[in-house]
């Protein structure tokens, strides 16, 4: 299963909660972060080994608002 990225919902959607598979991995990614660079690959890694687990990807520089919620 691809990652997928996860954005901001609606104004209209805000505050309604998100149905997410009972088991998938959510991974916060700065990619201006060189650390985060090499999570991330891990991320990918694990997402073409486990293609049954879905696995969200947030941008935590262009979400910071949705990074700072998932907090």
């Amino acid at each position: 299963m691809p990652l997928q990225q996860i954005t901001v919902p609606p104004d209209d959607q805000l505050g309604q909660p998100v149905d997410f598979p009972p088991l998938s991995v959510l991974y916060k990614h700065s990619p201006a972060c060189s650390i985060s660079a090499g999570a991330m690959l891990e991320v990918q890694a694990f997402a073409r080994e486990h293609p049954d687990v879905p696995v969200f990807v947030v941008d935590v520089l262009g979400q910071q608002s949705l990074s700072r919620r998932l907090e």
